[in-house]
């Protein structure tokens, strides 16, 4: 929740009165429940799931949208554009974080703002491998849904494990696997990219000992 206020006060910070924002990697739409009814607000994702959650909440002035970051066209131009909670690690190959870069840059008005986080190489250092790594299980409620994770690195990559246990319309027990991957990034990495694409940093603010949240301004486009 912390974090969320943050974001939205910084957004707030930079945005017009009736600003047009760009949520990208939105998941369930839980920045848009921090953010002022004013706004115009476009997210959007690629998992029809998560979108399925946004949707439901019926924000006023919101749209949610099923697509790739890397690919999208929306077709107008944004005064703010946000990707927070390590979306952008989500990207894995270097050459798809270039091009998404570029997409975001077409999507913003000269001038205007984009707010974006990242985790750094430190967010790999301290995990261990696969065969070492401990099993978390976070349990629902009403007890009818379960989630057992572990995070470990593989080579340069973070993985995510994670099996999920629910009750099947006939009432017996199922199981569903899925492993999520990210590629972390280092801060050189990401300014050169900026520098490409037209991005200067007007702020830089370090949440914990991995994460790096930028404030940057579109200049070019």
């Amino acid at each position: 929740k912390d974090y969320y206020l943050l974001v939205s006060d910084i957004i707030k910070k930079f945005a017009p009165s009736k600003a047009k924002i760009l949520d990208l990697g939105c998941g369930s739409g839980i920045l848009e429940m921090y953010l002022p009814k004013h706004y115009k607000i476009v997210g959007i994702d690629n998992s029809k799931d998560m979108l399925k959650i946004a949707k439901s909440k019926k924000s006023k002035n919101t749209k949610f949208v099923l697509g790739d970051l890397r690919n999208f066209n929306l077709k107008e131009k944004f005064d703010i554009a946000v990707c927070i909670n390590d979306t952008l690690n989500h990207i894995t190959r270097y050459k798809d974080l270039k091009s998404f870069f570029a997409n975001v840059a077409r999507h913003l008005k000269k001038g205007s703002i984009f707010i974006f986080d990242f985790n750094t190489t430190n967010f790999i250092k301290n995990l261990q491998e696969e065969n070492e790594a401990n099993w978390i299980v976070v349990e629902s409620k009403d007890k009818k849904k379960m989630l057992l994770y572990k995070k470990f690195r593989r080579g340069k990559l973070v993985v995510w494990k994670l099996i999920y246990f629910y009750k099947n319309k006939n009432n017996k027990l199922s199981f569903k696997e899925e492993e999520i991957f990210e590629r972390v990034y280092d801060l050189k990495q990401i300014e050169k990219l900026m520098k490409k694409f037209g991005f200067k940093t007007i702020e830089k603010r370090e949440i914990g000992n991995y994460k790096i949240l930028l404030v940057t301004s579109n200049i070019l486009f």
